[in-house]
Order: C-alpha cells, then sequence, then structure tokens
C-alpha cells in the first residue's frame, strides 16, 4: 500500500511531534504542531501521533527499498 504522504511530510511531521514533546516537558502548558495550537499537555496523544508517524515512515522506507511489510499468513484445514 502507497501511503499519501512523501517521506519528507512525514519527517517533517515526527520533528514537529518531538519538538512538542520538549516544549511539554519545559512549559507543561501548550505546545504547537503545524498550524494547531493546544493547550493543555496530552502526552499520551502526542507519543500516540508520534508513534504514528514513526510507522508510516517505516512503511514509505519500506516501499521505496521494494520491501513490504505484509507477512504472509498460510491456512491449513485439517
Amino acid at each position: 500500500m502507497q501511503s499519501i504522504w512523501t517521506k519528507e511530510e512525514i519527517k517533517t511531521q515526527i520533528k514537529d511531534c518531538t519538538q512538542a514533546l520538549q516544549g511539554i516537558v519545559k512549559s507543561a502548558q501548550a505546545y504547537t504542531i503545524g498550524d494547531k495550537s493546544f493547550t493543555r499537555a496530552n502526552i499520551s496523544e502526542l507519543r500516540k501521533l508520534l508513534d504514528f508517524w514513526r510507522n508510516e515512515l517505516s512503511a514509505v522506507e519500506a516501499a521505496q527499498s521494494g520491501k513490504s511489510n505484509i507477512q504472509k499468513i498460510r491456512t491449513r484445514f485439517l
């Protein structure tokens, strides 16, 4: 499956999420991602978002290298 984002866009999102996490650690009040501002620190949601973008980056890199992250499943009927 092909991602709808480019590798550069994904890296930018990862950078923004990382900066937001660093901002939370420093101020614990507010952070900004792209054009959206959040006033309450929700570290768990931000970590989920960061994990999502890292998984997207892995998928794009795998697709570019010709590798697939899809696993084959064999079914045996007895």
